[in-house]
């Protein structure tokens, strides 16, 4: 006959008295504050989305409330009719940041993170108080500490978006619920339904854990979903969320109209759910899924999970169940957003939070088993379990190589584009909008890779849309360390490869130097074409002029052309832009009108960037020809226009001056400077033809001035029928 089991034991007397919960939350105070001074963060948390919620925050501060229609603006210079409305997301956060601004003066992220330190350890509390009424005794001390001490949960716990407000209102929203399971007051089923409609209005990420987990937590606590006596607490936590989207739906119709309002709602599940806008991701789910999870809950997780599903399994066959059945709720309140929203899954990693409580309570639970073990040898193996899963977070934390930087140096480039750039668009190898949004009142053409070739036709493509005004490219000073870890999938030589995106520390040595390589190979074109503004140290300015954009259009013309007939068969093979198909001018002369370019403005939408005609065009065309270089070197066009109006020329990006027409056939002759023949500007082609001399027209609409001929003159000019430069 075998003997009875031995009892179980009860915890120690520090773990009885919360000992461990304290220590967990002190750890995180500590981190949150020695951290809270950090400068912008720019691979640790969301700064994207902080330098979205600052955006908005300062539109809702600047503009007020009514006009912003209490909804978050993501555009830049001042508020009209095509500022982007941003009504995919809940508004709360920005909302805040708006209220911070206009109550308390803040600008700066550093003190935007007080309140948002404050939510995530008020969030701790409540998941713990929550937890406890779930739970057996210390589960949810050590559950608080696995959370609190978690890589993922520290990242986004002071970020000014909406983790901080979701994980607070949320767990509010649950603990009040389980008071009035026990308690029956009124006042929490208020408090219950308040904060469900915050929670929703601060983020989507909890729509479907909080109905779980308020059903889990009837069920957990011995009651049945079916029995009107539960009904209240499902009613309170069913109704905020419905007045959340009430509310949300409201503001953006308010917004954007109700069409534009449903539109942009199925444009952001497509978007969020499926690669129907995005890039194929889904032989990525499994690796980037498997990485993520190791990282932030060790390898012991892969262990939990199916342990888990086999108590579930088991309690479902034989109505008993070898371990508690609290962690299988948590699971299955973080699972559904996590499988309806694939995409996010993979390309972001907030979505790991809503594993977070199921890691954290399941991992809790057993050590609470072993620590109350009869056998000594158990109770020292639940310690010693706790220790590996605190060790591996904290071994996670120490390698993570932040990049930071400070608010001064981006403020500085902010400045100096106010100064000199009056575009909507900066170019930039800082690939994360938000704080070029904020910090340089700019939207992002983000370049993090490419060849010279792919330079120059990015240019050309840019200067023939938003015309010939300069183009400024930003350039972060080592931009490959922000590939780690949340950027990887923007960077061609890691794209698409996911066991480098799941597991980046361990794959650093092979993914680093191709993603170094491509930053370099892309900083190298840039500081070929551009005119070095501004240097601070963290940041350079560069400038780019038409004529860079100019390169691209050439080609490698196999004779020494140093007479260009616009008029003849041969003219194609020359005029790289700007100019319409040979006809005959004034007086039946053969020529080629120049057309130009129609000008765009950029505009911001929730598809992405889109192209506005303006109207008006770029009178600039360009021909490619040889330039023979001497100190007498010359260049004479033969052209026509309305008189009163003017051409300007350059050669190679020398500008030559600028000439009146007259209203006939005039030649213009302008000597060519030695600086226009210097290598570094001349084209780089096993071609003699070598030179571009653009033409641009001041005063005369898009083909009203004819070109007939281009050519090169060695020698004295007889006349200079054009003002010098």
């Amino acid at each position: 006959m075998s003997a009875p089991p031995s009892p179980a034991v009860e915890l120690s007397r520090l773990e009885r008295r919360g000992v461990v919960a304290l220590l967990g939350f002190a750890f995180a105070a500590i981190f949150l504050l020695a951290t809270r001074g950090d400068p912008v963060r720019l691979n640790w948390g969301d700064p994207t989305s902080d330098g979205n919620a600052m955006t908005s925050g300062r539109y809702f501060a600047d503009a007020g409330f009514v006009r912003t229609a209490m909804t978050p603006i993501l555009d830049v210079g001042p508020l009209d009719g095509s500022s982007l409305r941003y009504t995919h997301y809940p508004p709360l956060p920005d909302l805040v940041n708006g209220a911070e601004r206009a109550l308390f003066g803040f600008d700066s992220i550093a003190q935007f993170r007080w309140l948002a330190a404050a939510l995530s350890l008020a969030g701790l509390i409540l998941f713990w108080r929550y937890t406890r009424r779930l739970t057996a005794v210390g589960v949810a001390d050590y559950a608080v500490a696995l959370a609190a001490t978690n890589l993922i949960w520290l990242q986004y716990a002071d970020t000014i978006h909406h983790v901080p407000l979701y994980m607070a209102t949320g767990y509010l929203a649950l603990e009040r619920g389980g008071a009035w399971l026990a308690e029956h007051r009124r006042h929490q089923l208020v408090t219950a339904a308040v904060a469900s409609t915050l929670c929703a209005l601060a983020s989507y990420d909890f729509v479907f854990f909080l109905p779980v987990m308020t059903a889990a937590t009837v069920w957990l606590t011995g009651g049945r979903v079916r029995d009107r006596a539960s009904w209240p607490i499902l009613a309170a936590v069913g109704a905020g969320l419905v007045a959340a989207a009430a509310i949300k739906l409201a503001l953006a119709a308010w917004a954007v109209g109700p069409v534009q309002m449903l539109r942009d709602v199925l444009f952001q599940f497509e978007e969020r759910s499926s690669d129907r806008h995005s890039s194929s991701y889904i032989f990525g789910i499994v690796p980037v899924v498997l990485g993520r999870s190791i990282r932030f809950f060790t390898p012991l997780y892969l262990v939990l999970l199916p342990t888990t599903l086999w108590s579930a399994w088991r309690w479902r066959r034989d109505g008993r169940a070898p371990l508690p059945l609290a962690p299988l709720a948590f699971l299955a309140a973080g699972l559904p957003f996590c499988l309806i929203f694939t995409q996010l899954v993979v390309e972001q990693y907030h979505p790991t939070l809503q594993l977070l409580p199921f890691y954290a309570v399941g991992m809790a639970t057993i050590i609470v088993l072993l620590r109350r073990h009869p056998r000594p040898a158990a109770r020292a193996a639940g310690l010693a379990l706790f220790a590996v899963l605190v060790g591996w977070q904290v071994r996670e934390i120490a390698r993570f190589p932040r990049v930071l930087v400070d608010e001064r140096p981006l403020r500085e480039v902010g400045a100096h584009l106010a100064r000199v750039d009056d575009r909507r668009f900066v170019m930039s190898n800082l690939m994360i909008d938000g704080p070029v949004r904020y910090y340089w009142h700019r939207h992002l053409m983000g370049m993090v890779q490419g060849s010279q070739d792919e330079l120059d036709r990015t240019l050309a493509r840019l200067f023939t849309t938003y015309g010939a005004g300069p183009i400024r490219f930003v350039e972060l000073d080592h931009a490959e360390r922000t590939a780690f870890d949340k950027l990887m999938p923007v960077f061609a030589a890691t794209r698409r490869r996911w066991e480098w995106i799941g597991f980046p520390y361990g794959n650093r040595r092979r993914w680093l130097p191709r993603v170094t390589a491509a930053v370099d190979e892309l900083m190298t074109a840039v500081r070929r074409r551009g005119e070095l503004e501004l240097d601070n140290g963290a940041f350079r300015v560069y400038r780019f002029d038409p004529d860079d954009g100019d390169r691209a259009w050439a080609t490698a013309i196999g004779d020494d052309v140093t007479t260009v007939d616009l008029g003849g068969a041969e003219a194609i093979r020359h005029k790289l832009h700007g100019f319409a198909p040979v006809a005959p001018g004034p007086g039946g002369v053969p020529a080629s009108a120049i057309v130009g370019h129609a000008d765009h403005a950029l505009r911001f939408t929730m598809q992405g960037f889109v192209d506005d005609a303006t109207g008006t065009t770029t009178m600039r065309a360009a021909v490619q020809l040889h330039v023979v270089a001497s100190d007498d070197a010359a260049v004479r066009v033969r052209l026509t226009g309305p008189a009163g109006s003017a051409v300007g020329l350059a050669l190679n990006g020398v500008d030559l001056g600028r000439a009146p027409l007259t209203g006939g056939w005039q030649d213009v002759t302008v000597a060519v400077p030695a600086a226009a023949f210097a290598t570094d500007r001349r084209l780089d082609l096993d071609t003699l033809a070598r030179d571009v001399l653009a033409i641009t027209v001041e005063g005369a609409a898009a083909g009203a001035v004819h070109v007939a001929t281009v050519a090169t003159i060695d020698g004295p000019p007889a006349s200079r029928a054009i003002s010098p430069p």
